[in-house]
């Protein structure tokens, strides 16, 4: 009768319901998964660019290297123009700090290089 057939009815949305609920389960198990992915990978791009950008580093201080050991003009001004700036930074008593922005980029340093020698200079 009616009773038998609400009683049906009853178990099977009860059934429909149990699977909503186990889709959703799992769904917050992938979304979770996808953050985590999320993170590795933003992780993942900020070490590549940093290392980019040292590598950039490098290839700039690479470059000047081989300019400074040429004969043109240029890598000579550059030469004297280093020669100068740590001759200034040895014979200086005070305001070595406001060399380093001038020697850490005609030298390409890192922020991390930067950050070295500020504490060094910091500690004397």
């Amino acid at each position: 009768g009616k009773s038998a057939d609400a009683a049906e009815r009853i178990v099977e949305v009860a059934k429909q319901q149990a699977a909503r609920d186990e889709e959703l389960m799992a769904s917050r198990v992938h979304v979770g998964e996808l953050q985590e992915a999320l993170v590795e990978a933003r992780s993942l791009h900020t070490a590549l660019r940093e290392r980019c950008a040292e590598q950039e580093r490098q290839a700039e201080r690479e470059r000047l290297a081989g300019g400074a050991a040429g004969s043109g003009k240029d890598s000579g001004a550059q030469l004297e123009y280093l020669k100068n700036i740590v001759l200034k930074l040895f014979t200086m008593e005070d305001g070595r700090e406001a060399l380093l922005p001038v020697i850490a980029t005609f030298l390409q340093f890192s922020p991390a290089e930067v950050k070295r020698v500020r504490l060094a200079l910091e500690a004397q």
